[in-house]
């Protein structure tokens, strides 16, 4: 074997290593779309976007740990501590968003209508009754719930959304929602 075969088995080794990993992180963080004892969905981000961004954050705390040993002069040398920190500053930058969306964002539908949280808290209640329309944003990746002043995005990536166009079905007069439903998800990872 000649050794660009050996590399670029290699390659795909890791490869397959990494998705396993994200896939198994993805089964041990959980998420999902969930239907509580009162009959409430519970809409959030599924295994894939939590196990990215638990995969995202061991890989910072490696990177940091790594950081530290070469400043106690166990790990690598002088001349690796800026690029360590490079590549820990990026997986930051992009790791830490995605964990906080990943295990903060979520959309509760009840009886009385839908109930958003963010990083920051819960937001209030949007009743069913107060809809006023129900857009699909195929390019920004998001259903967009308005009601008066208030409104509620549910990002594509959450899980649960076909509950989200069942209930609204159910719940809307028609001319609420339009196509918004015949409409394609915009889920270009998934």
């Amino acid at each position: 074997m000649t050794d660009e075969v050996i590399k670029g088995l290699i390659n795909a080794v890791v490869t397959a290593l990494v998705f396993g990993v994200i896939a198994l992180l993805g089964w041990l963080v959980g998420g999902g779309s969930t239907r509580t004892g009162d009959g409430a969905t519970v809409l959030r981000y599924g295994g894939a976007v939590r196990g990215l961004g638990v995969l995202m954050a061991l890989i910072i705390l490696g990177l940091l740990g790594l950081l530290v040993a070469s400043l106690l002069g166990v790990g690598p040398d002088e001349e690796a501590r800026t690029p360590i920190l490079g590549v820990a500053a990026v997986a930051g930058v992009i790791g830490l968003p995605l964990l906080a969306e990943g295990f903060r964002r979520q959309v509760v539908g009840d009886a009385a209508g839908l109930t958003p949280r963010s990083w920051f808290g819960t937001d209030d209640t949007v009743l069913w009754q107060d809809i006023d329309s129900v857009e699909n944003k195929v390019m920004a990746g998001k259903f967009v719930v308005r009601a008066g002043r208030g409104k509620v995005s549910l990002g594509h990536y959450l899980e649960g959304l076909d509950v989200f166009a069942d209930e609204c079905k159910r719940r809307l007069d028609p001319v609420v929602y339009g196509k918004a439903f015949d409409k394609p998800l915009n889920r270009p990872f998934l």
